[in-house]
């Protein structure tokens, strides 16, 4: 009973501090993963260790600390997909092209694991999965958004993200499209408040003032 409440304790710091992190209260993000961790070597949990990892990667990754985010790569088997997808938007953030295709190697080739219940990340679905492509794919623009929106569920961040990189890819050559877009992603964030999402929200903005891009558009070898 008492390894079972201290595994619910760390579980419930990891959600409590991934609701920080995404809300912009960095401290207690810090500080619940830090918990997380206690109860993890408590317990010897590798699951929920690599949990608190993966939520110190999360809060570097929030707040743009993107080298910390890279350093706090997660090993577990069972969060491989979690993991794979954290060095995809890393990447992706830094226009670091070489990285942003082994990144998408990685993602596509990772082993197959069976989905756990825990009360930590929710399983690395295909919907998640198509989210994270996505957002590669707009970076080096190529469309591959719409795929992305259509396996989503409405008013979820995930279709926030799907929508964001919808957006983005059509921001000079459909204007109608993409205000319609950003105002689904802005009613989500009525719903359920994210930095991260509205980082994109505003991303995006500024896309929209900025002049079209020339260069050739071209397909990451990642992809198959």
């Amino acid at each position: 009973m008492h390894c079972e409440l201290t595994r619910a304790a760390g579980y419930l710091s990891f959600c409590l501090g991934y609701l920080a992190a995404d809300t912009g209260d960095d401290t207690s993000a810090r500080r619940f993963a830090t918990l997380a961790a206690q109860y993890a070597d408590h317990l010897d949990d590798r699951l929920l260790a690599g949990t608190a990892h993966s939520l110190d990667a999360f809060v570097a990754f929030a707040d743009g600390r993107l080298d910390a985010a890279r350093a706090a790569a997660v090993r577990h088997p069972a969060l491989h997909g979690w993991a794979a997808a954290q060095q995809v938007q890393i990447a992706a953030a830094t226009g670091d092209e070489p990285a942003l295709e082994a990144a998408l190697f990685a993602l596509r080739d990772r082993p197959s694991v069976p989905a756990l219940r825990t009360p930590g990340w929710p399983p690395f679905d295909e919907a998640r999965e198509a989210c994270v492509v996505a957002d590669a794919m707009w970076r080096l623009r190529v469309p591959g958004a719409r795929r992305a929106v259509a396996l989503t569920t409405p008013d979820t961040l995930e279709r926030g993200w799907a929508l964001g990189s919808l957006a983005a890819t059509l921001v000079h050559d459909d204007p109608a499209a993409t205000g319609a877009a950003l105002d689904e992603m802005v009613a989500i964030l009525d719903l359920r408040p994210s930095r991260v999402l509205a980082g994109r929200v505003h991303e995006i903005l500024l896309l929209i003032s900025a002049p079209p891009l020339t260069s050739t558009p071209r397909r990451p070898t990642g992809l198959g």
